[in-house]
């Protein structure tokens, strides 16, 4: 490449919203750590925003752009900022900068000195959807992969020097490693930009995707926006809400520890709660671990005391006031997820009201984003005011003049599944905007079940049972609801809302047994009894004549009231009423799918809809791969459920930290959630193209949240909404639907 960058001359300025920078620049700060202050002791926005902060020096490379060909200097803090006033910040503004962990480099370019290129190229980022999972994403294991210079260790040298300690020859040898950092990071640059393929859509007539080598220009554009999403905030923190918040948790917690006489160490360990327990007559529940075993490879047992634990659950409801007073004190001490956050929240917010949010783009086998920081604004939690949930998102507002505005792809998932599988009556179903969830508790009840009609109030208070649609009476034209128009109907709906989102993926009875116990999505626990076995005519003399059946009650975990054989009856009622309406997702779990992954293992290259296998990879339409890295086959002799003995398919790949088996259901998992992803990020980048306002400032998986001038809001919603109602060109027919809203605050608006 002698020093151009192949993504400059590719002629697409629309996308990249100008001519091209000035110049391409690699960056690298080098900055004072020590054992107390380090980034192993603090997140990344909390070490740059620290008084200790101090800049060592900046290495830079102008590889063979404008006049500087191949030149690397190594600058002070003092002459950098020379540099900067000197006509280096508009050559750096305008540039394309090129770091590895630009999270790191660019906040402290944007907070230290106020500079922000025009785009950001992420050495780190680039690599992890081809090496992640095997070497990481450290420069020293990327250089070695690619047969580069040696990284070297002198940053190690550096531990507790201030600048002004280091001598002449010293700060010189530091300097050499960081302009080596540099060459490095374009040389690795220039390697990665060749790899993976960037998709090109064929005139209509012809169809389907062709290729063209080189890192997807698309996905370059999403490294840019995750990194700009920490490095030029918007979202402030509500400071006095988050303080209030942290002293009311506070309290709580130490008011139910002293109505028990405990102290906080006692409900936090396992081995003194458990004694706990035994002083009031409980014996403590105990599970299988799932990793440690014992000598023989057992698996040994542990305190089954986590939030899911349907044994631990129970104990909730003891009648012994005393292990009452025991749990609540154990799970709210326990919950210190928001409390921590809004602890680090409220640090950060002591130099800067405005929060940086971490996203770790690929973080996820699929592709998807993962969160960062110590924060994860993937999993703020919603807004919830009864149960008092949502309150980080709650204290992220927007700042004087702007608001948030949030939208979301509605189900997508679920509706890429039956898109993907060709289940054609419910793509329809889905296109047509019924109600999908009431349509599944229907087939599974055996009666016409609507959980989410609403009925007009104002015929209510005369008597008149009248719904509302679209917002408005069918009836008088009213637009007030009094709730549902069949109240009774909200748990059927539901539990049809858990099968159509969760038995997509070849779920069995057994794991949908214990889920709707543990409080399946967010719900609270769903118990089935004889009055659900009534209900939806399940055979209960058939269920407890097979053999496999009574064996998985027998092991179900269940709170000791409960009719085991009639909750796992309905499951598995549930199951094949499911699987017997969705026989083409059933199909692609166990037909379609161990085709794709013996596809992958002979490195075979099948197109399959906008997918096209490879060995040990699924090359996906934005053309970076879903890899399976070291994929194997094996065959094992098993019991079924008729009591045969029969063969068993096994796959499994090396995930990056242990081998991990992957059947039907879960690579169709994986391919719809990495397909849902691509949508999405599309659709991010679709939308703000469109305004230079809209830029995105958070996402979690099928959310997508922006910032706007006030007076933009409206508009950014509808245009929003509008663009995620439309499936990509290599999608069409994906039936996808969106929502959203506006706030003052990222809680409000979502």
């Amino acid at each position: 490449m002698s020093g151009e960058i192949i993504i400059l001359d590719d002629g697409d300025e629309e996308a990249r919203g100008s001519s091209g920078p000035s110049e391409v620049i690699v960056l690298d700060f080098e900055t004072y750590y020590d054992s107390a202050y380090g980034l192993k002791k603090l997140t990344t926005a909390e070490y740059i925003r620290d008084p200790r902060f101090e800049v060592v020096g900046v290495g830079m490379l102008f590889p063979g752009t404008g006049n500087r060909a191949d030149e690397a200097v190594w600058l002070n803090e003092p002459a950098f900022r020379e540099f900067l006033d000197q006509g280096g910040r508009e050559l750096l503004n305008q540039a394309w900068l090129v770091g590895h962990h630009d999270h790191f480099d660019g906040k402290i370019l944007k907070w230290h000195f106020g500079v922000s290129p025009a785009f950001w190229l992420d050495t780190m980022l680039m690599s992890r959807p081809f090496f992640g999972t095997e070497v990481g994403g450290s420069l020293a294991s990327l250089a070695k992969r690619f047969g580069l210079e040696d990284k070297g260790t002198e940053v190690v040298k550096a531990l507790g020097k201030h600048a002004w300690q280091f001598t002449p020859e010293e700060y010189a040898e530091y300097g050499e490693y960081c302009k080596k950092d540099c060459r490095i990071t374009w040389e690795l640059l220039k390697r990665l930009l060749e790899l993976g393929v960037t998709p090109v859509m064929l005139p209509e007539d012809g169809g389907g995707l062709s290729w063209e080598p080189g890192f997807p220009l698309d996905e370059l554009r999403l490294i840019d926006k995750t990194i700009r999403m920490f490095t030029e905030p918007m979202l402030e923190l509500d400071v006095p809400r988050a303080q209030a918040f942290q002293a009311t948790q506070v309290k709580k917690k130490q008011e139910l520890l002293d109505a028990v006489g405990v102290e906080r160490v006692s409900v936090m360990s396992n081995d003194k709660f458990a004694a706990l327990l035994q002083s009031v007559g409980v014996d403590p529940p105990t599970k299988p671990s799932p990793k440690q075993r014992d000598e023989n490879g057992d698996p040994i047992q542990i305190w089954a005391f986590a939030a899911k634990d349907v044994e631990f659950q129970v104990l909730a409801d003891h009648p012994d006031e005393r292990v009452q007073a025991l749990m609540e004190a154990r799970i709210e001490n326990k919950s210190t997820t928001n409390i921590t956050r809004v602890g680090r929240l409220l640090t950060l917010a002591k130099t800067d009201p405005t929060i940086p949010l971490y996203l770790k783009y690929a973080g996820a086998h699929t592709l998807r984003w993962a969160g960062g920081d110590k924060l994860n604004p993937q999993n703020f939690e919603r807004v919830d005011e009864a149960e008092g949930k949502g309150v980080i998102r709650q204290c992220l507002m927007a700042p004087a003049g702007y608001r948030v505005v949030v939208v979301d792809s509605a189900q997508i998932e679920a509706r890429g599944s039956a898109w993907l599988a060709g289940q054609e009556d419910l793509v329809q179903a889905f296109t047509l905007g019924r109600d999908v969830y009431s349509e599944f508790a229907s087939v599974a009840y055996g009666r016409p079940v609507d959980g989410k009609t609403k009925a007009c109030s104002a015929c209510d208070a005369r008597g008149i049972p009248a719904a509302m649609k679209k917002g408005a009476c069918t009836l008088c034209g009213g637009r007030s609801d009094a709730g549902l128009l069949y109240p009774d109907d909200e748990g059927p709906r539901r539990v049809g809302k858990v099968c159509i989102l969760g038995l997509g993926y070849s779920m069995g009875r057994s794991k949908l047994a214990s889920q709707m116990l543990s409080g399946p999505m967010g719900m609270k626990p769903i118990r089935f009894t004889m009055q659900e076995v009534e209900a939806m005519g399940v055979d209960l003399d058939r269920w407890n004549g097979d053999t496999r059946f009574c064996a998985d009650v027998e092991k179900l975990v269940a709170p000791p009231d409960l009719d085991k054989t009639a909750h796992m009856a309905v499951c598995a009622h549930l199951v094949q009423r499911y699987r017997a309406r969705n026989q083409a997702l059933t199909k692609f779990w166990w037909d379609v799918a161990p085709e794709i992954l013996d596809a992958m293992l002979q490195g075979q290259e099948i197109p399959l809809g906008p997918l096209t296998t490879m060995s040990e990879a699924l090359i996906l339409p934005s053309g970076l791969p879903m890899r399976y890295p070291d994929l194997k086959y094996t065959v094992t002799e098993v019991e079924d459920e008729e009591g045969n003995i029969v063969k068993r398919d096994h796959w499994s790949y090396w995930s990056g930290r242990e081998r991990t088996f992957i059947h039907g259901g879960l690579l169709f998992e994986n391919i719809v959630q990495a397909l849902s992803r691509q949508v999405v990020a599309e659709q991010m980048l679709a939308i703000s193209d469109l305004d230079p306002d809209y830029a995105p400032v958070n996402m979690s998986h099928d959310e997508i949240v922006f910032c706007v001038p006030e007076e933009k809001a409206e508009k950014c919603l509808r245009d929003a909404i509008a663009v995620m109602k439309v499936a990509p060109a290599w999608a069409k027919g994906w039936p996808l639907d969106a929502e959203g809203g506006i706030g003052e605050s990222y809680g409000e608006a979502k």
